[in-house]
């Protein structure tokens, strides 16, 4: 259900119709997830995405129309959204276990803490999240809680949940099988290694007020991003341009909010800043990590958190067509924003050429039948596969082949309008 196609990523070819040298059996692919219609044709949803290959810690998720992850929500309290759509990208460091932990886990751990928060905390102006900070939502709080369980499972060396967890509730399942009592049990062999940035995308329905069914929902008027770490996602909030606005924020040591954060944690001696040999990325240590949240990293600084920040997009329901672009550092640290929205705009300008009669020119027939061109342009549209293509393309021509990369387009419209 994660996936449901992959192709062998072709480069577009030079005028001479071959590849660049540098580029010839690039370990890449471009995934096309197709369109789908969700929330009974509500809303409609267009994903693909591409993949580069270096150290293979690298991990992403595109799920709608999941009939699992629909099964498992079914006995949810009924002031819980339903979470109908999941996009997610992984960048692993140290080993792909954190990444492919997250990958599996992640999902069941939101969707089971976010029933559980909102089950709770009904009506409450304020929620206090599992991490002590307060939020104005108990979906916010329930996402965050989501990251912090599928922490503490891994720092455990437990299996990640199922969908068939979070219907039995996560809890009682960590006792149910052998295999989870064993591991409980047993004398760890050291921390699990390895730790992963996260970026979520989550579309959500409630029951709409205004019918008699409890079973008809209504798409809620945003869809719900969460990050932590250096992952990035970027929105043309319905305009079609070259005008992309950045959601997240990067985690990093140079980073205002999170040097200042950092600093505290330097003062109170769970973390030191540096560069390596005093020179290159500022970098928190122990651990030497560039990015300061991840899931994972046990052997490292303190100071690292898994704690991700929450946002909520704005989607129009009157059928525009929302661009998203969700990528890896191993994009964004090859291209700048201003790059990537020139080639992802959905809406761009080609230029067509109009063949216009030259005036006779006596005897000569040529010269009498010799035309000219006048270039207009005409709008285009740009699908999510070709710009994944053509994005993937520019970053591995500018040299980003010293890191995986993983990049994801998404059209999401509402009111089941056509994407084209």
């Amino acid at each position: 259900a994660l996936s449901n196609q992959e192709n062998e990523f072709e480069m577009d070819q030079g005028e001479n119709g071959s590849k660049s040298e540098h580029m010839r059996n690039v370990p890449a692919n471009l995934l096309n997830y197709g369109t789908g219609q969700i929330l009974d044709g509500q809303v409609t949803i267009q994903t693909s995405a591409a993949t580069y290959i270096d150290k293979g810690e690298d991990r992403h998720v595109v799920s709608f129309g999941n009939k699992e992850m629909a099964e498992c929500q079914e006995e949810f309290h009924p002031n819980v959204p339903r979470m109908v759509a999941y996009i997610a990208v992984f960048d692993g460091h140290d080993g792909p276990n954190a990444s492919e932990y997250a990958y599996k886990g992640l999902l069941p751990h939101i969707l089971s803490e976010t029933e559980e928060s909102i089950r709770k905390n009904k009506g409450s102006k304020q929620v206090v999240a599992v991490n002590g900070d307060k939020v104005d939502s108990s979906l916010d709080a329930g996402i965050i809680n989501g990251f912090h369980k599928a922490q503490d499972r891994f720092a455990k060396q437990l299996d990640p949940p199922t969908f068939q967890d979070v219907k039995k509730g996560i809890k009682a399942t960590r006792f149910g099988s052998k295999g989870h009592l064993s591991r409980l049990l047993r004398k760890p062999r050291g921390k699990p290694r390895g730790g992963t940035t996260a970026l979520t995308l989550q579309i959500y329905g409630e029951i709409d007020p205004d019918s008699q069914s409890k079973d008809s929902l209504r798409p809620m008027p945003y869809v719900v991003v969460a990050n932590a770490g250096d992952c990035r996602l970027l929105t043309d909030d319905g305009l079609g341009s070259h005008e992309f606005r950045q959601v997240t924020f990067d985690h990093r040591p140079t980073n205002d909010d999170e040097h200042t954060r950092l600093k505290e944690c330097v003062r109170q001696g769970d973390a030191l800043l540096g560069r390596e040999m005093g020179v290159g990325t500022l970098r928190v240590y122990p651990g030497g990590l560039a990015v300061s949240r991840s899931i994972g990293d046990l052997n490292a600084s303190g100071a690292i958190m898994c704690t991700p920040d929450v946002h909520r997009l704005p989607v129009a329901d009157d059928g525009r067509v929302h661009r998203l672009v969700l990528g890896s550092d191993g994009l964004w640290d090859v291209l700048e924003n201003s790059e990537v929205e020139k080639i992802v705009a959905r809406v761009q300008k080609k230029k067509i050429e109009n063949a216009t009669n030259k005036k006779d020119k006596g005897d000569n027939a040529d010269a009498a039948n010799e035309e000219t061109t006048a270039k207009d342009e005409e709008q285009m549209i740009v699908e999510p596969n070709q710009a994944a293509s053509k994005l993937m393309e520019e970053c591995l021509k500018k040299g980003g082949t010293m890191d995986d990369v993983t990049l994801i387009i998404v059209d999401i419209s509402y009111a089941g309008s056509k994407l084209n």
